[in-house]
């Protein structure tokens, strides 16, 4: 007699065509909804994704937005793999981008060598400990954190707001944005690669020592084991809650890593939007990669490409909703998969 069981651990060639399948079908769907809203949609969607994807000044273009975007999508795979769901990346994003802004421009007798790893110290510190702060309602009052990130989402999204339209404002833009940053808290560039500055190799280093910490270490076993079974790891020993805090503490490292590198290395100064596309590219991206980091970097680098399409998309009249709906699509099928 047959008899049907689920697989224990998928087939790697199931999951890379469950995904490509759910890649192709929200892109499919995208182009049909764009057609039928009277856009020529697939002629210039195709333009636009081949002068990014295949052309080196489109790649040094969106390689720029590979750092916080592959970091963002690190810290929901560090909670995830304790099981938990950091749903937060955007805020602590944002706790991130304040703490490099704030010292950014407070310092200006220190040199670069001194100032740049202080900011990033304290932006990873600063963020982290905004994370911890969201699984304690988890732990002591049974919350879940999906609740307690979201909203703390917002209490730092407003303060940005308040910062950059009043406090910090520049007043010599018309846009909501702060002052920028002194010099010597700007990130250099690379030398011949347009945008594209030296966080970008923090930022890969960051993803190799993650790995290695949740493959090769005591607390990376720790961690997989309360994310696969809570009571069975408690029934070993491990000790839940220390597992929990360092997993959400780690998780928000990254994240406000993340938006310490876009201010000093891209933008160079806080604007409200800051993180307004990379709390969500982090969440699919995470899930696209199925938790595992180093999948995450060539994730990244497709999505990286997906906001440099946004903009060209937004010259050729599209709105700029348009993207995320792209990007919502993907996550629905890749979920559905």
């Amino acid at each position: 007699m047959l008899k049907i069981e689920k697989r224990r651990t998928p087939n790697p060639l199931s999951v890379t065509l469950v995904t490509v399948s759910a890649i192709f079908l929200s892109l499919l769907l995208s182009v049909i909804i764009l057609q039928l809203s009277g856009y020529d949609a697939l002629n210039i969607i195709m333009k636009s994704f081949r002068e990014t994807y295949f052309t080196k000044s489109g790649n040094m273009s969106l390689l720029v937005y590979v750092p916080a975007i592959s970091l963002c999508a690190l810290a929901v795979v560090v909670a995830a793999k304790a099981g938990l769901w950091n749903v937060g990346v955007e805020g602590q994003f944002l706790v991130g981008a304040l703490v490099a802004t704030g010292i950014g421009f407070s310092f200006p007798g220190l040199p670069w060598y001194i100032l740049l790893p202080f900011i990033f110290t304290a932006s990873a510190i600063v963020s982290g400990l905004f994370c911890y702060i969201s699984v304690l309602p988890r732990i002591y009052f049974g919350i879940n954190e999906i609740l307690t990130t979201v909203l703390l989402n917002s209490v730092v999204g407003y303060f940005v707001g308040y910062l950059s339209n009043l406090a910090w404002r520049d007043v010599t833009s018309s846009s909501p944005q702060t002052i920028e940053i002194l010099q010597n808290a700007i990130i250099p560039r690379i030398p011949g690669a347009g945008r594209l500055h030296w966080g970008f190799f923090v930022a890969i280093l960051l993803v190799l020592l993650i790995w290695f910490l949740l493959r090769r270490s005591v607390f990376g076993y720790e961690t997989r084991a309360v994310g696969e079974s809570t009571p069975g790891a408690r029934y070993s020993g491990i000790n839940i809650k220390k597992i929990f805090f360092i997993a959400m503490f780690v998780s928000g490292c990254l994240a406000g890593i993340a938006g310490m590198l876009e201010v000093t290395g891209v933008s160079h100064r806080l604007q409200p939007r800051l993180a307004s596309d990379y709390g969500l590219s982090g969440f699919v991206i995470a899930w696209i990669s199925r938790l595992n980091p180093i999948v995450i970097l060539i994730v990244s680098y497709l999505f990286a490409g997906f906001t440099v399409v946004g903009f060209k998309l937004q010259m050729a009249g599209f709105q700029s909703s348009i993207v995320y709906i792209i990007k919502g699509l993907i996550l629905f099928f890749i979920l559905a998969g």
